[in-house]
């Protein structure tokens, strides 16, 4: 009589789809895209600069539209020396107007 391997294996339970991971990646492989409508390597650099801080915006659970009007208000009469205070994950931080 064959032994049941059900009863050797403990029950465990694992997600065979790898959907989160696909998701991820996905706006990145869009962007790829992208990149080869872009003319010369420095307006793509710019595009994969602006892809990375929206998708920072993403991460951090920050309206991007609303970030980059109030960085674009905000950036004349900001500290040279302080630039990271304007970056989506530390704009919740920041004093309103």
């Amino acid at each position: 009589m064959p032994m049941r391997s059900i009863s050797v294996w403990p029950v465990m339970s694992y997600r065979i789809d790898n959907n989160l991971a696909e998701n991820a990646v996905g706006g990145m492989a869009l962007g790829r895209k992208n990149y080869l409508f872009c003319l010369n390597r420095q307006a793509a650099e710019r595009t994969a600069m602006i892809y990375s801080l929206l998708g920072t915006c993403k991460i951090y659970g920050v309206n991007p539209s609303i970030w980059l009007t109030g960085v674009l208000n905000r950036i004349q009469d900001h500290s040279i020396l302080k630039p990271d205070e304007l970056l989506p994950h530390k704009w919740g931080l920041l004093p309103s107007e």
